[in-house]
């Protein structure tokens, strides 16, 4: 079956952007030299909110578009190791996936040992690593190797993965490079490629067409291209353990599974008990297929994934511009269709034109889900449709071509967006918030929901009662700029999305630079971020009140800002002395806004206008005189002296 309404945007292995093909060479691999390297496993949880890993980023990025990107997106591939540091410099938890073809081999660039290379002058020498025309087991015989390889439309050659010699050189690669880029899991595109002979070229081996890549007897010994599929995940999955448990690590396989949708196509990934044994998977051009037997099938593969606790990547492309009808429909089908997918780490990217993918949806804070996860997606079915309620609010999907007019049994807000797609820095406001789109609601009780269309719903504003401030950096150097949230809640702590009230800032820094008076949008649903900039050192809060109701407000309090570099030094004397009478003098080591710097290190020697004054000897602080010291002087002069 292959009914769909969205026609597909696959993306197929090239060039990456902004790499200039490099002279191949043959890659020497060093892994046992990198133990001392190690990276945790990132992917944080997903149970609240839309959460997004992007495809691939542009090679410069300015300052707020990183920003943005570190604080809104969760994570992305293809990444330097020094391109992926901008982004853990802000969000120390930034998930990066290194990307590389799981099941063949081509003379494309790709990261090798933290730079865009080639190893494809050395793959190509070896004949046997290759799949070919003709095949009569492992290892393939001479007729095999002469038969020609089995090549496709994008440019690369399918690989032997039963080959043990191929395996032992991709995993050495694989590992050597997730290790030099500081990435997290391995993303092995195109891993099941020519199911059904699809993109292959011409002419197409026997054993890869139509439905014969799963039955036994094109093959010999009966060892399917599903089963090799299968055989070599394992591999895979019992190489990256046994490397995480020698080297510390806990690096990720996650293979691209498509969409999930071709029924002949067995479950490979799972063991005998239907769990799967992969850590997760790259669904690309999931939730594109409309129709009820496609969707349905896709959807009980996909929670087959998320149910058991894996990692999902949903990958989606709309076929028409986000800013027209049928492209805001596609997007809020896809959405949809992510939010009964959702599980604890599972994230989406609606992929149009590249660059930075960002809409307004993202934004809409649904709560933790009250419908957990079915095994069987028949176990979302309400009135004809699927729906999965959330803390504060519900979602609404509708695959097939029947049209069901809904009583909500109750009155909701519908999201209604508008926007979104590729991001400018212009749609960046100065407080690093998205304005590229924008969400508006309307209040219903029931709704029309044509076939292949989904919607959001928000439960029905109750009345704020108080702002929440958090997430000013703590503990935070005086004078560095800090971002924080307001959010607008109800007594029930349920975000109230509605929220279009003002809101007025204070602190208990005096010295602090706080943001304007700023008037919540409908685009905000609830939430807004912001800078401030404190500046004494100590225990801090900041708080947010409505200017209009100041009973609702919140202080986010605690944040320990410690002093800045010194720049100065500071001495405290009497106004007046009597010459030749001893008195004492204070220094203070300080930083531009007067706080002292108590881990000031440095040497002081004293002068003065008066020559014959006594006065201290030389004097190093350190950190047991926490930047203040008492000296004695004498002046013998009369008169003003310094």
């Amino acid at each position: 079956m292959t009914d769909t309404s969205f026609r597909s945007r696959k993306r197929q292995p090239r060039r990456l952007m902004g790499q200039a093909k490099r002279p191949p060479h043959r890659t020497s691999l060093l892994i046992e030299e990198l133990e001392g390297r190690v990276v945790p496993s990132f992917f944080p949880p997903t149970t609240n909110g839309i959460h997004i890993i992007e495809d691939q980023l542009p090679n410069s990025l300015s300052s707020a578009m990183t920003q943005f990107v570190a604080t809104h997106i969760d994570g992305t591939q293809k990444e330097l190791l020094s391109q992926t540091n901008q982004f853990r410099a802000i969000n120390p938890n930034f998930t990066v996936l290194h990307y590389q073809l799981g099941t063949g081999n081509s003379p494309y660039d790709y990261i090798i040992n933290n730079q865009w290379s080639s190893d494809w002058s050395y793959v190509n020498q070896q004949e046997s690593w290759f799949a070919h025309q003709s095949y009569s087991g492992e290892p393939q015989s001479a007729a095999d190797l002469a038969s020609g390889r089995v090549g496709n439309n994008t440019g690369w050659d399918q690989a032997d993965n039963a080959n043990s010699a191929w395996q032992q050189y991709t995993l050495n690669q694989v590992l050597q490079n997730i290790a030099a880029t500081g990435s997290n899991a391995w993303f092995a595109d195109s891993y099941t490629y020519g199911i059904g002979g699809g993109g292959y070229d011409s002419p197409i081996p026997t054993r890869y067409q139509g439905t014969n890549a799963a039955n036994a007897a094109s093959w010999p010994g009966g060892v399917t291209w599903t089963t090799q599929l299968g055989n070599w995940a394992q591999a895979i999955e019992n190489a990256f353990a046994q490397y995480n448990s020698a080297h510390g690590t806990n690096y990720k396989f996650l293979p691209n599974l498509d969409a999930r949708a071709t029924s002949w196509e067995p479950n490979w990934y799972d063991n005998a008990s239907g769990v799967p044994f992969i850590d997760g998977a790259f669904l690309e051009s999931f939730g594109q297929y409309t129709d009820t037997y496609n969707w349905t099938l896709s959807m009980n593969r996909g929670l087959n994934l998320t149910d058991n606790g894996k990692i999902v990547i949903m990958q989606p492309y709309p076929s028409s511009a986000p800013n027209t009808a049928a492209g805001q429909r596609q997007i809020d089908f896809f959405l949809g269709t992510y939010l009964l997918l959702k599980g604890d780490q599972t994230y989406l990217n609606i992929d149009y034109g590249g660059g930075v993918q960002y809409y307004p949806e993202y934004q809409l804070n649904l709560g933790t889900p009250t419908t957990p996860l079915p095994s069987n997606v028949s176990g979302y079915l309400w009135n004809g449709v699927y729906r999965r309620d959330f803390q504060n609010g519900f979602v609404l999907v509708n695959p097939g071509s029947t049209t069901y007019t809904l009583n909500l049994g109750g009155t909701y807000q519908k999201v209604i967006a508008s926007g979104g797609g590729t991001m400018t820095d212009s749609q960046i406001d100065a407080n690093g918030n998205y304005i590229g789109g924008s969400l508006s609601y309307q209040n219903v009780s029931s709704v029309t929901l044509a076939g292949g269309t989904a919607a959001i719903f928000l439960n029905s504003p109750s009345a704020v009662s108080s702002l929440v401030v958090s997430g000013f950096p703590s503990p935070s150097t005086a004078g560095t700029p800090g971002s924080f949230t307001v959010t607008a809640k109800d007594s029930s702590g349920h975000v109230v999305s509605s929220y279009t009230g003002t809101v007025h800032f204070t602190s208990s820094d005096s010295k602090g630079v706080l943001p304007a008076d700023y008037t919540f949008t409908a685009s905000d649903a609830g939430v807004h971020s912001f800078s401030a900039t404190l500046k004494t050192a100590g225990s801090q809060s900041i708080t947010a009140t409505d200017t209009v109701t100041n009973t609702i407000s919140g202080t986010e309090s605690g944040i320990t800002l410690n002093p800045a570099a010194t720049s100065a030094l500071q001495i405290s004397a009497p106004a007046s002395v009597k010459a030749t009478s001893a008195f004492t003098i204070m220094l203070r080591a300080v930083d531009p806004f007067g706080n002292t710097t108590t881990n000031y290190a440095g040497t002081v020697h004293f002068t003065s206008s008066d020559g014959s004054a006594t006065l201290p000897t030389n004097f190093v602080f350190s950190g047991a005189v926490r930047g203040v010291i008492l000296g004695e002087c004498i002046f013998d002069r009369l008169g003003p002296v310094a």
